[in-house]
């Protein structure tokens, strides 16, 4: 219950922040992980935002989400997505062994492979180590809340259904993008701030497994003197602050060293996108809408 309380405080505070919103003080005393019937939120001018309103904002968001997975091998993972969605399978036999699951809206639904998961075979609820084949992660195409949750619900509970884990143990995570369209380099280093300013309750509260840290960092100190002292005027000044502690690596590289932040702003100059890798992974309904 503390995972999908804890969403409370979180949600609202990054709701605030992918807004434009200023930062607000709490009403509600969540330390103790209850439930309150309502929370509200008081802005420095005095207006108020109650958490429903805030999340019927969030509904209009344009996300992604990448769910890490093992237990099943990519391939069954693929069948059993494409029987819910009632799509086709494309393997690609890429680099990730990529195989698209095209949905009769034209949606692709990607089970691709992904190097950090430990890999397990799930023989009977009893898990045994396995190759490199029941690497899984589910890659949705563009959703949004209030049209899509229930379908990416209920497709998560077929694979575990199926045999699908993803536990914090298994170095499992869950990563949300939301579209950055509507961002500009004041309200993205006003989530910066947002998000250092609340971290340590965050890292605490989500329990993630040291070995899983090295892939979602804290916000760089550094970063957040820098881009506050400096306070860029365009994406590509706020790009170059953000890159600025890598060296010559190439900021275009898919796997540069700064994506793997809590906070990720490097997909947001690659792919358009602020993405949230801290969550731990799940294949439970409850906890994923909570996520």
């Amino acid at each position: 219950m503390r995972y999908i309380y804890f969403k409370i405080e979180f949600s609202i505070e990054i709701i605030r922040g992918i807004l434009s919103l200023k930062p607000c003080v709490f009403s509600a005393d969540i330390a103790g992980y209850v439930a309150p019937t309502e929370v509200t939120c008081t802005l420095p001018k005095g207006n108020k935002h109650t958490l429903k309103g805030a999340e019927n904002k969030m509904k209009n968001q344009i996300i992604g989400v990448e769910i890490e997975m093992t237990g099943i091998t990519r391939e069954k993972a693929a069948e059993v997505a494409s029987n819910f969605l009632n799509g086709k399978i494309e393997r690609t036999f890429d680099s990730y062994d990529t195989y698209n699951v095209i949905a009769p809206d034209n949606r692709v639904w990607k089970i691709m492979s992904d190097a950090s998961i430990h890999t397990m075979k799930n023989e009977k609820d009893r898990l045994v180590s396995a190759d490199r084949s029941y690497s899984a992660e589910l890659v949705t195409p563009i959703l949004k809340y209030d049209e899509d949750i229930e379908t990416l619900q209920e497709l998560v509970r077929q694979l575990r259904h199926a045999g699908a884990v993803s536990e914090n143990k298994l170095q499992c995570g869950i990563h949300i993008h939301i579209g950055a369209k509507e961002h500009t380099p004041n309200t993205l280093k006003n989530l910066v701030n947002l998000i250092a300013s609340k971290e340590d309750l965050i890292y605490k509260s989500f329990e993630i497994d040291p070995a899983r840290v090295k892939y979602c960092q804290k916000v760089n100190e550094n970063l957040i003197e820098t881009i506050n002292k400096k306070k860029p005027k365009t994406i590509k000044q706020l790009a170059d602050i953000w890159c600025s502690e890598y060296g010559v690596e190439n900021r275009e590289r898919h796997y540069h060293t700064s994506r793997y932040h809590g906070l990720n702003l490097h997909s947001t100059f690659t792919k358009g996108t602020i993405e949230f890798r801290l969550f731990n992974g799940t294949l439970h309904q409850e906890k994923l809408e909570a996520t």
